[in-house]
């Protein structure tokens, strides 16, 4: 049996009792497999699963929403398959578009309400008659309006609250999302994933859900999974794989809370992991990278001391009141420039979202804009953590700590070192801006009984003990090609 079919199997096993939680038992050939499903709902590439016999493919991106025909290429119309890819490149197009218009547009819209989900469903026959329906969640995007649910981080209804209305939206789609196919092998007239997870609260239930998301969308998938327990789905019909989720949920029992079907790959660098709620839904497997890890999956950003040092001003960041500590500090320590230098700064920042003569319109608006912004984090934090007063001496601590690392790489390199130091760790796939250097999450999906530790989220020193994990393997995808 090779890895593809292993992974089907290891995806369908019934549950099983591992330390007191009946739960599916972990499988590294099943993470490599939903590695791929979280990565297809970024590219939303679909034509190598068609090949493998996935069927009734849907797209719901934001507020539009591909199903049936016009996602499959139906036999209505003169060039029924011509128009279905030309409604999907438009799908794609929508999902990465940098247009400022839109991104203005978009981010209006987010005033109220976070309405950027995006996720590809479809469903696949089992070798025993029973089917398997993937979900993948997409992760936060290039658009400035998809950044918006972050940081929505307060409770609602137990949950964070940006990921709970982008999991809302995506359940208005519920009984929209048909597959036809499978209707018509079913002998039904109609079938929609409001019916299969109708179905999913029977023992005798024939579908298996099958939820991956990465960043934003394994926060996503926490909490639809939650929600769906909470309304009836059984458990033994959901099982799903999470990379560098941020927790979602701010109370419950978390024995209970661990015994959900979720797995979570938590990368100890990765900022990501450490901000959300307070609880991850599902059982964390952590990864303590090693000087080995950082030089395979970092590359050449790790052979600079400006990136190792500013990896390490993250790991001072470990909740949602660090960030906005960190946040506070480095305002201040902008607003300490030379106007000339801020605009420099500024504009690097904004230069591929907001076009040359608008950055020169914004002028000395910027220390005002900086200011505002300050106000809203200081406001922001006291509301949240329900303190009387900011810690002045904890931003006053960051925010040396963040002049003395600016000293040596520059304003503009400080951000430049600060992106990288967020965004190298939280890499699920390959990206040209990285090089070759192996995707931390695909190391950790392919070394999984080597680097994996079940744990709850902890903070991690660089000085972490070694991971292990050998030689560099071949990339491993189930296609046969790189994630």
């Amino acid at each position: 049996m090779d890895a593809k079919q292993m992974g089907y199997s290891d995806l369908m096993r019934p549950m099983e009792a591992h330390g007191g939680l009946v739960r599916p038992v972990f499988s590294r050939n099943a993470a490599c497999m939903s590695l791929e499903l979280a990565s297809l709902a970024y590219t939303l590439d679909v034509d190598t699963w068609r090949r493998e016999g996935w069927t009734d493919i849907s797209y719901h991106v934001d507020n539009t929403l591909l199903t049936g025909d016009e996602a499959n290429g139906g036999t209505g119309g003169k060039w029924p398959g011509l128009m279905s890819e030309y409604r999907q490149f438009l799908t794609r197009l929508k999902a990465k578009s940098t247009n400022i218009l839109s991104q203005v547009l978009g981010t209006v819209r987010q005033r109220e309400h976070s309405d950027t989900c995006k996720a590809v469903v479809m469903i696949q026959r089992q070798p025993d008659g029973r089917y398997l329906v993937a979900i993948g969640f997409m992760g936060t995007g290039k658009r400035l309006h998809d950044w918006i649910s972050n940081f929505r981080f307060i409770e609602e209804d137990g949950l964070h609250q940006g990921c709970l209305q982008l999991t809302r939206h995506f359940e208005d789609s519920l009984d929209k999302i048909v597959f036809q196919e499978t209707a018509a092998e079913l002998g039904l007239e109609r079938l929609t994933l409001s019916d299969i997870l109708q179905a999913c609260k029977k023992a005798d239930s024939p579908f298996r859900l099958w939820l991956a998301g990465h960043s934003q969308g394994g926060g996503v998938m926490q909490a639809f999974a939650y929600r769906m327990i909470r309304q009836g789905v059984m458990r033994e019909h959901i099982i799903g794989y999470g990379f560098a989720s941020p927790s979602v949920l701010y109370g419950g029992n978390q024995e209970d809370v661990r015994s959900i079907p979720l797995f979570h790959l938590l990368n100890g660098d990765d900022l990501v992991c450490r901000l959300g709620a307070r609880l991850h839904v599902g059982t964390c497997f952590s990864c303590v990278p090693d000087e080995r890890m950082r030089q395979i999956c970092y590359g050449n950003a790790w052979q600079q001391k400006p990136f190792r040092s500013m990896l390490n001003l993250l790991h001072r960041v470990r909740s949602n009141e660090d960030a906005l500590l960190f946040l506070l500090a480095l305002i201040r320590s902008y607003c300490a420039l030379e106007d000339a230098e801020m605009m420099r700064v500024l504009s690097a920042m904004l230069a591929k979202i907001l076009p040359e003569k608008m950055n020169n319109l914004l002028g000395g608006k910027v220390d005002g804009g900086l200011q505002l912004l300050r106000r809203y984090l200081e406001g922001t934090y006291v509301s949240y953590t329900g303190s009387q007063q900011l810690p002045e001496w904890k931003v006053s601590l960051l925010s040396g700590q963040v002049d003395q690392l600016m000293k040596e790489t520059g304003a503009k390199g400080f951000l430049r070192y600060l992106v990288q130091a967020i965004g190298v760790p939280h890499r699920m796939r390959y990206l040209p801006a990285y090089g070759k250097a192996l995707p931390a999450y695909q190391y950790m999906a392919e070394h999984a009984g080597d680097v994996l530790i079940n744990t709850v989220t902890p903070h991690y020193p660089l000085s972490g003990k070694r991971s292990g994990g050998g030689e560099r393997r071949k990339a491993w995808g189930r296609f046969g090609r790189r994630i």
